[in-house]
């Protein structure tokens, strides 16, 4: 086919047997997944969530949009009454674990070998230590004597 035909031709893709695109909805009205950061973002550095924070989530939802939490923390260290602001998911973990509604479509963990491997390095070493993953965290004992408080 030359070109000056080709050009002829309508916008339509019918001349190739394939569909006619759908329109293209205006930006501002196609629904968003927006990532809502936890740590400054939802939560103040004394670990509440301000109302203006509240209400900008709330009036997302409403207006159709998605949201995820996202955060470097991880599952354990999500306050439950996040989730009572209706978010469709999380992106937790600095990524490691993702979860949008029910379903959970990443969960990457270190292998116990690999945590046995480098707590063995850190406590050679002195090191303070923490592990966190989806279902819990687990840290030294004077680690957790200093996150207390306790000498």
């Amino acid at each position: 086919m030359n070109r000056s035909r080709r050009s002829s031709q309508s916008s339509s893709c019918a001349w190739k047997g394939r569909p006619e695109r759908p329109p293209v909805r205006d930006n501002e009205s196609m629904p968003k997944l927006i990532c809502v950061d936890v740590d400054g973002t939802l939560v103040t550095e004394h670990q509440e969530t301000p109302d203006s924070a509240r209400e900008a989530v709330r009036a997302s939802i409403a207006a159709g949009h998605k949201l995820l939490l996202c955060t470097g923390r991880s599952l354990p260290e999500i306050y439950p009454y996040l989730w009572d602001l209706g978010f469709h998911g999380i992106i937790a973990g600095s990524g490691a674990f993702v979860k949008i509604g029910k379903t959970v479509v990443a969960d990457r963990r270190m292998s116990s070998e690999d945590i046995s491997y480098v707590t063995a390095i850190y406590r050679r070493y002195g090191a303070r230590w923490m592990w966190q993953g989806a279902g819990r965290v687990q840290c030294q004992r004077r680690l957790f004597r200093i996150l207390r408080g306790v000498s």
